[in-house]
């Protein structure tokens, strides 16, 4: 367990408890969507002291809480970009999903999916039409 939670009440049953109920609640809810949603937001909606959700983020998944919003919010992102549909901007998207500016976008996106989103836009679009012209 990490050094900063030693003097914690909470069980490891419970974190991974809490682990389960905060990725339901954030599949069901989308907090992450709004872009000032702070880590006290998220633990009052979820009827949690803030200091558990940390440690239930921080000690089970290695993350710290703006990474864990982000990598929500980049999974929502590949879902625009892969469907060809959309129309929206890559800064449309990120301003739908509670990014604050594109350059926040394109550092997540980075970090969790190791291209930016342009390429991965691209690269979804390439693999499509590849498709499309082996199943003709």
């Amino acid at each position: 367990a990490l050094k900063k939670y030693q003097g914690s009440t909470l069980t490891e049953q419970q974190q991974a408890e809490g682990l389960k109920d905060l990725v339901a609640f954030m599949t069901k809810t989308k907090p992450y969507l709004d872009s000032d949603l702070t880590i006290t937001d998220l633990a009052e909606q979820m009827s949690l002291p803030s200091r558990h959700l940390s440690q239930i983020i921080n000690g089970c998944l290695g993350q710290n809480f703006l990474d864990f919003v982000n990598s929500y919010r980049v999974e929502e992102a590949r879902r625009h970009l892969e469907d060809p549909a959309s129309q929206l901007s890559i800064l449309g998207i990120a301003m739908e999903l509670g990014f604050n500016s594109k350059s926040a976008v394109y550092n997540a996106f980075k970090r969790h999916v190791r291209q930016t989103p342009t390429n991965y836009r691209q690269s979804n679009a390439a693999a499509r039409a590849s498709d499309l012209q082996t199943k003709s």
